[in-house]
């Protein structure tokens, strides 16, 4: 069902274009695409809001990153994330987005980087209750700013903005056994990690997995 703002004008409601759905789609597929490049490519700010608003989005279905499946299997949960719906309308078209910011060397290093809690733990029914509950989906929120270290489980909230209740999680203690004292370089020699943690700056949390184009 098509809805329309109460103060459409009637010239544009008897526009025989407007009455073929093949046009009314194409236009909303040009919208959805024009909207995105401006929200990525206008300005740094919008930029970034965009980027937020994608780690917020991925935050609620608990998913590390971005990808055409991702978004078409949660299609129902883009309520209020508008650059999101009109990503998914895209998608379900299969048209891709080739960004240019989003292929930049520096910030595919920056936003591609970060490693998966799970790499590093089992997952159990249990476990990811815990760290659903406790906001995790990456190694580095449990990092100090030089991810150098485990952050002690009572300064968590300093990377989920959630301070942790109860008693220390399983999965943390062995996580914590495994480093022990020394630096997480020293435990897995083969990690990529940054100098500085991503999570320092909170819109930068996000691994963007865009496809290459096949509709201009």
């Amino acid at each position: 069902m098509l809805h329309l703002s109460i103060n459409t004008n009637n010239n544009i409601l008897t526009n025989p274009q407007l009455l073929n759905t093949p046009t009314l789609n194409k236009l909303m597929l040009q919208t959805c695409s024009s909207n995105i490049e401006r929200c990525f490519n206008t300005n740094k700010l919008l930029n970034q809001i965009s980027i937020h608003r994608i780690k917020e989005w991925l935050s609620k279905i608990w998913k590390p990153s971005l990808t055409q499946n991702t978004i078409l299997e949660n299609y129902r949960k883009t309520t209020n994330f508008t650059i999101i719906s009109q990503l998914y309308h895209l998608y379900k078209n299969n048209i891709f987005i080739n960004n240019s910011h989003l292929n930049q060397p520096t910030l595919h290093k920056q936003t591609n980087q970060l490693n998966n809690i799970y790499n590093f733990i089992s997952s159990n029914n249990s476990t990811t209750l815990s760290l659903k509950n406790n906001k995790i989906l990456f190694l580095e929120q449990l990092l100090t700013a030089d991810n150098l270290n485990l952050l002690p489980w009572k300064n968590i909230y300093l990377r989920t903005l959630k301070s942790p209740r109860g008693p220390i999680p399983k999965w943390f203690k062995i996580l914590s056994n495994q480093i022990s004292t020394l630096p997480i370089s020293h435990t897995w020699p083969n990690l990529q990690l940054q100098p500085i943690n991503p999570f320092l700056n909170t819109l930068n949390l996000i691994t963007f997995q865009f496809n290459s184009p096949k509709n201009s």
